[in-house]
């Protein structure tokens, strides 16, 4: 379904005059899809004298836009005349012989969840159903999709490249029902892709339907379908106790709040925030689990914020002096959207006892040597200028330890 589409009709005639000369006309019509009313596209008209009672010739149409037939179809309409009078018509919009079917495409993506929402994760899976129409029947075909990152402007979406791996699956269309020149039906392509640098990205999938070995016959490529788009969610958390403070002290029981900060949801449908608090030691060892908490929230608007109360006693769980970090995730459906778990991260973070609070936990370039100390000794002096230039230069992996 494009413009420039050349369309032959090949007219079979009987039982004329050899030696005279004869006229076919034809017009080309065309039909979109569900629609019983028709459009002219084209005319085209051919002399030719019969050399025999019966023969055929070709009637070269000009070139079309087929652009809006995507599922539909063309039908060719001739009339034969001779000297001006009209011998015979064949206008049957349901002949398939006189009929070219043009191939369209369309899609669904979703994530696991179902919804058009899916983590953006190391190996995130999402697939599209393609549903194809007007494909021949009983002949072999390949649906291909690329994942392409959007990009918002004033003037709306544009196509800000193309992200991912690129799938592929190849099938068979099956036989037509009595009658039919074409068939229709579904397939679904799985795409599995890294996708962890998307959080809070839209993505929309790209589809192309291609004879095995042979040309490309449909596509659907869209920036604006909300059909193929998916939706790639990031959270941020803050855990903090009474009055907002990143340090509590050592009692019998705790009470924690994370303010969970959420951006690009699908809107309109039940989500489940599932939080866990770990014990993390002042030397950073993740020592376990140690509470779990849970809350469900159904945003209206695609941003937004949400709670999750941690609730629990300590008595036996020894966390005096130790940090508690808390991890979350955004369930949809049973699977998980988007997640959050840093225990570097001083936001997630809660002191407890005598540690000193995450936000002040001294980073080896912030450490500032009284003077006297630094001139004490040029031995001194030196290892301690050495360890703040590897850090100062080491990876960023390297200096979050």
């Amino acid at each position: 379904a494009a413009d420039g589409q050349a369309v032959t009709d090949v007219v079979a005639y009987e039982n004329l005059t050899p030696h005279r000369t004869y006229t076919v006309r034809g017009r080309l019509m065309g039909f979109v899809p569900d629609s019983d009313e028709p459009v002219e596209l084209a005319t085209a008209e051919a002399e030719f004298t019969a050399k025999k009672a019966n023969g055929s010739i070709k009637l070269a149409f000009p070139a079309v836009d087929l652009t809006d037939y995507a599922g539909g179809r063309v039908v060719a309409y001739e009339t034969l005349l001779e000297k001006g009078h009209e011998l015979v018509t064949h206008e049957n919009p349901d002949d398939v012989e006189q009929t070219v079917y043009v191939p369209g495409v369309q899609t669904q993506a979703a994530g696991k969840s179902g919804e058009h929402i899916a983590l953006a994760g190391n190996d995130t899976t999402v697939t599209d159903t393609v549903h194809y129409e007007n494909l021949q029947p009983e002949t072999t075909y390949t649906a291909k999709a690329t994942l392409h990152r959007l990009g918002a402007t004033p003037l709306g979406n544009i196509d800000a490249g193309e992200i991912g791996n690129v799938a592929t699956v190849t099938f068979t269309t099956p036989a037509a029902a009595g009658g039919e020149g074409a068939v229709s039906g579904d397939v679904d392509v799985p795409i599995t892709s890294y996708l962890t640098d998307n959080a809070g990205d839209d993505i929309v999938i790209y589809e192309e339907i291609a004879r095995k070995d042979g040309p490309v016959v449909a596509r659907h490529e869209d920036v604006n379908a909300t059909s193929q788009t998916i939706q790639l969610p990031e959270i941020h958390t803050e855990l903090t106790g009474a009055e907002g403070a990143h340090k509590v002290e050592a009692t019998t029981h705790l009470s924690l709040t994370d303010t969970v900060s959420y951006a690009n949801l699908v809107t309109g449908v039940e989500y489940r925030l599932c939080g866990t608090l770990h014990k993390v030691a002042a030397d950073g060892t993740d020592e376990g689990v140690v509470a779990t908490a849970e809350a469900t929230l159904t945003p209206e608007e695609a941003d937004g914020e949400a709670t999750v109360a941690f609730e629990f006693d300590t008595a036996e769980l020894d966390i005096a002096d130790a940090y508690l970090v808390a991890f979350e995730e955004l369930t949809l459906n049973g699977d998980v959207v988007a997640k959050h778990a840093d225990l570097k991260d001083a936001a997630q973070t809660v002191a407890v006892g005598g540690v000193p609070a995450p936000a002040a936990l001294p980073q080896t370039s912030d450490i500032v040597l009284p003077l006297g100390i630094i001139a004490a000794t040029g031995a001194l002096s030196i290892a301690v200028a050495a360890r703040i230039y590897r850090t100062e230069n080491a990876p960023r992996h390297a200096r979050r330890r």
